[in-house]
């Protein structure tokens, strides 16, 4: 399996994130935050891992590089969204999961190679290109603050078709860890979403609740 098949696979599971209920106050909230505390990291994430590369592996850090300078300031839009609805991002949390979505990528970085990064990039910037569009109709259609979303819908399919690119250039005994990350990304996603619905349910039944 290449890059693209597995790409494409991992794509078919996540589309599953289309049937958690976006409509939902409390759960939207909880993915706000959540993406809120990643994306602020995200920025890191892609500086070391441009950092790594050597001088054979010039065309992902000229990649990494740029995508860290489209994806700076983007906590804040998420952050805003998260405000207008009344919540600040304290009062939810930061998940388990949410963390390791971005600290397993940084071990990697430091302890493995930089080529499995790819696998933590193609399937985030997937969903926004995706599915993007019709998890904001039905945010829109709750009258929710979709700026996060906004930028990431108009903007991410270039990304995923540089991504790829840059995937091509990887050395072949790089790809099998490449595409373990995208299985464990996909995994970490989806169950921040799981989170962010068991929070909601929580919220339901005790308004006072937080991630726990």
């Amino acid at each position: 399996m290449n890059v693209s098949e597995k790409y494409h696979s991992i794509i078919n599971d996540l589309a599953a994130v289309q049937k958690y209920p976006w409509h939902d106050r409390d759960f939207y909230a909880a993915w706000l935050a959540q993406t809120y505390y990643y994306s602020s990291m995200s920025c890191n994430v892609l500086l070391m891992g441009a950092a790594k590369c050597g001088p054979k592996q010039a065309p992902m850090q000229r990649r990494l590089s740029k995508h860290s300078t489209e994806e700076r300031g983007h906590e804040i839009l998420a952050l805003r969204d998260l405000t207008d609805m009344g919540f600040k991002p304290e009062q939810i949390g930061e998940f388990p999961v949410t963390t390791a979505l971005y600290a397993v990528q940084l071990y990697k970085l430091q302890n493995v190679s930089v080529e499995p990064l790819m696998g933590w990039i193609l399937p985030l910037e997937g969903i926004a290109v995706e599915f993007g569009k019709a998890i904001r109709e039905q945010v829109a259609k709750a009258n929710y603050p979709t700026r996060f979303l906004d930028i990431h819908v108009d903007e991410d399919p270039d990304h995923v078709e540089s991504a790829f690119k840059t995937a091509e250039t990887l050395d072949p005994d790089k790809l099998a860890d490449t595409m373990k990350n995208m299985e464990m990304t996909r995994d970490f996603y989806l169950g921040i979403l799981d989170d962010c619905q068991k929070y909601a349910q929580r919220k339901k039944s005790n308004p006072t609740a937080k991630a726990s």
